[in-house]
């Protein structure tokens, strides 16, 4: 995978000497801190200001949408509480299969705040392979969008359709769960290559293990981002960049890939903080001219070090 980050350096060798200084500062003094309490809904959502933004949700079929922590924070709180009147308790695992949308991120977050256990699922799984993890996970709970709510998935468990008017009569507030570090708070899979996929548990302190967003990627609060992949193989590329209060650009489309779009979008929105896979960056650069779209401050960066191989590539 590639990451990149436009620097804000003047000149290359002051952005050298700049990454050197604060290698030198991570080699000597980085610690990770494991608090006694720690709940990921907390770190990544709950302390942020309701006034800035936290999300540009984009796309061919609808406007761009600028979401604002104040809306995220609220329908996660609502989303916990429509949760628990399901009669979910802390430690039952709840699955989330819904189209990337400020929807599923406040679906996943209020599972998180409530102390459950979030099965994030792709909406691209077939039907069979939906049904076998939300079997092998034990799921109690699905929360479903309209578009997957008709689809014929077997297995005996309630079923939360999300529908605007039925979750907003929920309580705005809910107090988060005081979640030990060690407490499961995400199930993922494996892509079942060498089997039948596996279920792999992953506690709340594992987000502060995912030091990437920090070391790696550099981000910074109200930085504009962008990752690639579906959320159930690891929604942690959301949450990551908002636990450094990052902006997260998603952008929605009908097709697996969308090239042309993602690179207006990104280029519309100043992106300077990419994840990209080789193929994606290389589709997108090979219809750039044809669309004559310029290039976003963070996929410039990208490409160069691509050209160039060495540190940033992986």
């Amino acid at each position: 995978m590639f990451y990149a980050k436009q620097s804000n350096a003047k000149k290359n060798n002051d952005a050298t000497s700049d990454d050197r200084q604060r290698y030198e500062t991570w080699y000597r003094n980085y610690r990770w801190h494991v608090p006694e309490h720690y709940n990921v809904a907390r770190d990544v959502c709950d302390k942020h200001d309701p006034h800035k933004l936290a999300m540009i949700l984009t796309g061919a079929s609808l406007a761009d949408r600028f979401v604002y922590w104040g809306e995220i924070q609220t329908l996660a709180n609502r989303f916990a509480n429509a949760i628990a009147a399901q009669g979910v308790r802390p430690g039952d695992r709840v699955a989330v299969l819904m189209s990337a949308s400020v929807e599923a991120a406040a679906a996943i977050i209020g599972v998180l705040k409530l102390g459950a256990i979030g099965v994030p699922m792709a909406t691209l799984w077939s039907d069979d392979s939906l049904t076998y993890r939300l079997l092998n996970a034990q799921v109690a709970l699905l929360i479903v969008d309209d578009a997957n709510a008709t689809r014929a998935l077997d297995g005996t468990r309630l079923t939360l359709r999300y529908e605007a008017t039925a979750i907003n009569a929920f309580a705005s507030t809910f107090d988060t769960a005081d979640t030990s570090p060690d407490d499961p708070a995400l199930i993922y899979f494996t892509s079942g290559s060498t089997g039948k996929p596996k279920g792999v548990v992953a506690p709340h302190r594992g987000l502060i293990g995912h030091n990437e967003f920090e070391v790696c990627q550099d981000l910074r609060e109200g930085e504009r981002s962008y990752w690639m992949g579906d959320w159930a193989w690891g929604v942690y590329k959301v949450l990551g960049p908002w636990r450094y209060g990052a902006v997260n650009l998603v952008h929605v489309s009908s097709k697996r890939y969308d090239p042309d779009g993602l690179l207006a979008a990104l280029s519309r929105h100043a992106v300077t903080n990419v994840f990209l896979n080789p193929s994606g960056l290389r589709l997108m650069m090979k219809n750039r001219a044809r669309c004559r779209l310029p290039v976003p401050p963070g996929v410039s960066d990208l490409l160069q070090r691509e050209r160039a191989p060495g540190p940033g590539r992986g």
